[in-house]
């Protein structure tokens, strides 16, 4: 029952959880306080909101240079960490998002416990660009959050809802309950066993729980409209209101982690991406008295756009004959996803196109010489699969973090974060990350510390495998810093390790150019640099 009250509180009414029967409530038994539980460890950024102890800045002299605190706070703003119970699997969790524009992309974060063991979720919802319409002007086109805003509101939901019906249904059922259940008994306690489905299974009902959302955002308002058994005809302005998240676009990666097995899964569908750092058990060494680790990178996603070769064979398989039009300007497809939640201009068959366009203010359909085969984009993902290792940890962030930093630059910026803050990190004990030897004591305040070593690093202090040396030798900003690539420095100031990433993403060590980003005004803030959202997830 666990999971049922879960979709009832966050999923909308047209996504249908199935009926759990007795083997469903053997294996979640009495879980329902430890589900509660999980609601009020709930870490999620709202993004587009704003709260009585972060409200939005308001500048009243636009001449004033900002102070340092000031620049902080912008950067602070949306920045959250949270702490795990000992028994989850992970130490901590770090995330936050930087928005010119507020709405575009949604972080969250749940964990579930049980009685075996726990659930971890985390995932990035981004808006994507609206299809079929290049941009005009000096000024990128705006972008709905619609499609993105449903995400939020049903994605997690969906997905657990249908792995709590999977585990359910491979519930070993003891011989002492098997007359109880034949009897149609109910079961109450923590009976069952833990249930293994097989992996493929799993990946499947994530799978469908995706395509489930995506028909929910783009199939099922238009058969409301077109097929209404209502007295009253729906209006145009009823209809206006369905269909905005489905002619909008977005996209989604979404992790799933277990505590016992260590497995972790990766669905994108997008142009996220997700790395993974795993330290390097030998050649640690120490500076100022402390121990230190490299890590080597590991790339768990792609991003899925017609530059993907495996993307652009998958549509060319599926639309024979179309290439010319795929990957022309029709379709904005190197720069666009070729997965996608909503996006109906490029999956509603044209018929309903002209029908939408007709009587209901909907966009004019393509032309019918060029789109021949709808759908054209699917969101369906693609998942990888990891076990996670002690000392692991996970970054995932949206396009607009790897177009500022290399996947190099992400694992070893994260990992001179923590070879700094691991006692942030690891608080325990039990965790054989921290330095036997060391004094400083263990804080859960996240306040910041005087540091006893210099906050300025160089590409060549990352601790990376050194065989991954050669993705630390460039830089990649919208708006290129006034020193030279070489000599472009980053900066190791902050208490949260998104927010570290998020800050030299912007900027590295240059205050100036990160003062001159953060004060530049729509709508010329897109021609420089994006939305940033990141999540950091540290294994115990």
């Amino acid at each position: 029952m666990m999971f049922r009250h879960f979709s009832r509180r966050f999923a909308y009414s047209c996504i249908h959880a199935r009926t759990f029967d007795n083997r469903t409530r053997l294996f979640l038994g009495t879980t329902l306080t430890t589900a509660i539980y999980g609601l009020y460890t709930l870490n999620t950024i709202h993004a587009d909101e704003e709260t009585p102890s972060k409200p939005a800045r308001k500048w009243t002299d636009p001449d004033a240079g900002l102070t340092v605190s000031t620049l902080d706070e912008l950067l602070h703003k949306h920045e959250t960490s949270f702490i795990p119970d000992e028994g989850r699997g992970i130490a901590r969790q770090d995330a936050t998002a930087i928005l010119p524009k507020p709405g575009t992309l949604y972080l969250r974060a749940m964990f579930y416990p049980l009685p075996s063991h726990c659930w971890g979720t985390f995932g990035i919802l981004t808006s994507n660009p609206a299809p079929l319409t290049p941009p005009s002007g000096p000024y990128p086109e705006r972008i709905s959050n619609a499609a993105a805003h449903v995400l939020s509101h049903n994605l997690n939901a969906a997905i657990v809802g249908r792995l709590a019906d999977l585990f359910s249904s491979h519930v070993p059922i003891p011989s002492f309950y098997a007359d109880r259940l034949a009897y149609g008994e109910g079961i109450g306690g923590n009976g069952g066993a833990r249930p293994y489905p097989p992996p493929e299974e799993i990946d499947n009902a994530i799978k469908e729980a995706f395509l489930a959302v995506d028909a929910m955002i783009v199939k099922e308002p238009v058969d409301n409209i077109l097929n209404s058994k209502h007295s009253k005809p729906i209006t145009k302005a009823t209809a206006v209101n369905t269909l905005n998240a489905g002619y909008a676009s977005a996209g989604a990666i979404f992790g799933f982690f277990e505590s016992d097995t260590r497995v972790l899964k990766i669905a994108l569908t997008g142009d996220s991406r997700a790395v993974l750092g795993r330290r390097i058990p030998i050649n640690s060494k120490a500076k100022h008295g402390k121990e230190e680790f490299e890590f080597d990178v590991e790339v768990l996603t792609t991003e899925q756009t017609a530059s993907n070769p495996s993307e652009r064979a998958r549509l060319i398989e599926e639309h024979p004959g179309e290439s010319s039009t795929l990957f022309s300007s029709f379709f904005r497809p190197l720069s666009s996803p070729t997965r996608a939640f909503a996006t109906g201009p490029l999956k509603w068959p044209r018929s309903i196109q002209e029908r939408l366009h007709a009587d209901f203010l909907g966009d004019p359909p393509p032309p019918a010489t060029q789109y021949l085969s709808p759908p054209y984009l699917t969101a369906e993902p693609v998942i990888t699969t990891v076990e996670v290792r002690p000392g692991d940890f996970l970054v995932l962030g949206n396009a607009a973090l790897f177009k500022q930093l290399s996947n190099e630059e992400v694992i070893g910026l994260t990992g001179a974060w923590l070879n700094v803050n691991k006692r942030r990190v690891y608080t325990t004990p039990e965790n054989a990350y921290l330095s036997s030897t060391s004094s400083e004591p263990v804080s859960a305040s996240f306040t910041p510390a005087v540091q006893p070593y210099q906050p300025l690093l160089e590409r060549s202090d990352l601790p990376v495998n050194p065989r991954f040396r050669a993705g630390l030798s460039w830089f990649k900003s919208k708006s290129p810093p006034k020193s030279t690539q070489d000599s472009q420095k980053f900066l190791n100031v902050d208490t949260n390790a998104a927010t570290h990433l998020v800050r030299n993403a912007l900027a590295g060590a240059d205050r100036d150019l990160l003062e001159a980003l953060l004060r530049t005004p729509e709508p010329r803030t897109k021609k420089l640099w994006d939305d940033i959202g990141v999540h950091v997830i540290f294994f115990q």
